[in-house]
């Protein structure tokens, strides 16, 4: 069985990344036959958050 490695080992999120990754997860829920919904993304700076919360 080969060996699978991660899209990222880091917290640095690109849109690049972001989309790499919905499209893996797209094809595992094709293979499964499963219903999904669109992802909504957006990006907040760190003042947002704390207001946030």
């Amino acid at each position: 069985m080969k060996k699978k490695t991660p899209i990222s080992k880091d917290a640095q999120w690109t849109f690049e990344l972001i989309e790499r990754y919905e499209a893996q997860i797209g094809g595992i829920t094709d293979n499964f036959k499963l219903d999904t919904c669109p992802n909504q993304i957006e990006i907040i700076n760190c003042e947002q958050v704390s207001a946030a919360i």
